[in-house]
């Protein structure tokens, strides 16, 4: 039954993306966007089966609508209870292992929810968990609710863009939210080159907020785009793969604890060596 229902939710969170549609005239969707009016399934899935695998995502749909009503309090307990779920499960799924029976015939999955999942689950709450922390909120309302904003804008609407400098404007040059801005207005640059050099520079500008070490994290990830995707000389190429594997590896020793660190370990460890 969690199953059934999780696919339910999941099939009622497809929208159509605008913005492609406009700019391309392709027809593509999205589902990784919490739609209010699907709260009820996603509900229904949480209660009835919470301790299911499929109830992490709906935690972290319910955790994404508490936090844009200021309920951030209940939105940490959600992003809390997700990363103990998954931490449980994932130790779970390492600790398991196919009998040779097994392996010939295999029994139908207990849940559709794969590592791969709870590593991106994962990652959402604690990005969460990063935006709704004190030293963002702080005890400023003016500064919870622009937060509470924040992450209930959809990258998927066509007027994301303009949403996102409105908040800029109302949030000033000082608000802890602005390095957060900032980087998503950079990350719509559709230009790579370009955009890398903007993410260098709001590391530099917002060095040690979480927003400018994710544009830390971004900017050698952008890197490797240009790397794999760019039709660039072979020392054009090679210059931007050292550029990646150096930002790598300087993100990863100067942020350990941070929760991209992982990811960025798993980008280093596919490519070729030095």
């Amino acid at each position: 039954m969690p199953i059934a229902l999780y696919y339910k939710a999941m099939l009622s969170e497809l929208t159509p993306e605008l913005n492609v549609l406009v700019e391309k005239e392709i027809l593509h969707f999205y589902d990784d966007y919490p739609q209010k009016e699907n709260l009820p399934i996603w509900h229904r899935l949480f209660s009835d089966f919470p301790d299911s695998p499929e109830s992490i995502e709906a935690r972290w749909r319910r955790a994404i609508h508490l936090a844009g009503m200021e309920e951030f309090t209940h939105a940490n307990e959600m992003v809390d209870q997700g990363l103990k779920m998954i931490e449980k499960q994932l130790e779970k799924s390492a600790g398991s292992s196919l009998t040779e029976a097994e392996q010939i015939i295999r029994k139908p999955a207990k849940t559709v929810i794969t590592d791969y999942d709870l590593k991106r689950l994962k990652r959402k709450f604690q990005y969460l968990q990063s935006l709704i922390s004190p030293a963002n909120i702080g005890t400023d309302k003016s500064v919870g609710r622009l937060t509470a904003q924040f992450i209930v804008l959809n990258p998927h609407d066509i007027y994301y863009k303009k949403q996102l400098d409105y908040l800029l404007e109302q949030a000033g040059p000082n608000n802890p939210l602005t390095d957060n801005i900032v980087l998503a207005q950079t990350l719509l640059i559709s230009d790579v080159i370009q955009r890398a050099e903007q993410l260098g520079k709001i590391a530099k500008n917002f060095a040690g907020s979480d927003g400018g070490i994710q544009a830390r994290f971004e900017q050698a990830s952008v890197k490797l785009t240009i790397w794999k995707e760019q039709q660039l000389s072979d020392g054009e190429k090679e210059k931007y793969l050292a550029e990646a594997q150096s930002g790598l590896k300087i993100f990863i020793k100067e942020n350990p604890n941070c929760y991209l660190s992982e990811m960025a370990q798993e980008k280093l460890s596919v490519l070729p060596s030095n």
